[in-house]
């Protein structure tokens, strides 16, 4: 779940302090209302893109379980593992349409031009102690994944078409 960050006790006002001299307390505030602001107004958006990956992985999981089925299934039973693989296919893919749009909202709704070193630090360290995600950290390229998942499909449909007409 993630949930609003409030450095060093601020409610959330906007006093945005000067950016002060590298470790000065100053910086240290200043930094911590940064990462605080960006965090918070990128809940939203966050939260839709962790719950649409979430359902992405979980329909992923199915088909690749869906997948590895077929190679268990005597001859006459073929026919219906295919189905539900194909059906485990399409599912992934409306799973993955509904998370690389919600990523693509995220990467618009994130402000990561102020993350240097010390931001992305101090915010690892609140995420932990907040039990929050990393919402600014390395994750999976969309687009990357939508590459490999189209390669693996077409792959796999030519396989399963060569087991077919192999068991006529």
């Amino acid at each position: 779940m993630i949930i609003p960050i409030y450095p060093l006790g601020l409610t959330g006002r906007d006093t945005t302090p000067s950016y002060g001299e590298p470790g000065t307390p100053e910086r240290r505030y200043y930094i911590a209302h940064q990462v605080a602001k960006h965090h918070n107004q990128a809940i939203d958006v966050a939260r839709r893109e962790a719950e649409c990956y979430e359902r992405f992985t979980a329909a992923r999981a199915a088909a690749d379980t869906a997948w590895n089925a077929l190679a268990d299934q005597k001859t006459t039973n073929w026919p219906a593992a295919h189905h539900r693989w194909v059906i485990a296919e399409e599912e992934l893919a409306d799973a993955t349409k509904a998370w690389t749009s919600a990523a693509r909202d995220y990467e618009e709704g994130v402000d990561r031009s102020l993350y240097g070193e010390e931001e992305h630090a101090y915010y690892a360290k609140i995420a932990t102690e907040t039990g929050n995600p990393m919402l600014f950290g390395p994750r999976e390229s969309p687009d990357d994944v939508v590459y490999e998942l189209s390669e693996r499909r077409c792959r796999r449909e030519r396989l399963a078409a060569k087991t077919l007409t192999a068991t006529r």
